[in-house]
């Protein structure tokens, strides 16, 4: 009798420990001018990582997504400060609801959009019909831009 309760409570507890989550991300195109996107699920079973989540690969686009609006996040997998939120930052975008966030990994001054005016990573940037209404950067200011969204 003891066995089959340690057998019965072993399968829950390993059960419980399932971790994977479902969340969406997209896949870029373009339509007339604007950037359009495509949904598909993603799981996450060991973790967030960078690559979990939708970049913007062409610095020309990070304007004219078809959206009214949204945010991109500027990082570098080499930046102290990226690493020191990273793991916040992604479970923080993996957890909203509306708002939407995108990524850019800069390895080149070529892929930032000319328009953009900060000189420090990590900086998000909110775009509003294609817009810049704001551009907080440093690992605090992210965060806290992060914690408002929904």
């Amino acid at each position: 009798m003891k066995r089959k309760f340690l057998v019965v409570l072993m399968l829950l507890l390993l059960w419980g420990c399932d971790t994977s989550q479902s969340t969406q991300t997209t896949q870029q195109t373009t339509l007339n001018g604007k950037v359009t996107l495509e949904t598909v699920t993603v799981n996450f079973a060991d973790g967030l990582s960078y690559d979990d989540f939708t970049h913007i690969a062409n610095a020309d686009w990070q304007l004219v997504i078809d959206h009214e609006s949204y945010y991109i996040y500027f990082y570098q997998t080499t930046c102290t400060a990226c690493q020191s939120i990273k793991d916040e930052l992604l479970e923080g975008v993996a957890a909203l609801n509306s708002d939407i966030v995108y990524f850019v990994e800069i390895q080149e001054v070529s892929d930032v959009n000319e328009a953009f005016a900060f000189d420090y990573i990590p900086t998000i940037v909110h775009i509003v019909n294609g817009e810049i209404v704001s551009e907080d950067t440093g690992a605090s200011s992210v965060l806290n831009v992060l914690e408002g969204l929904e």
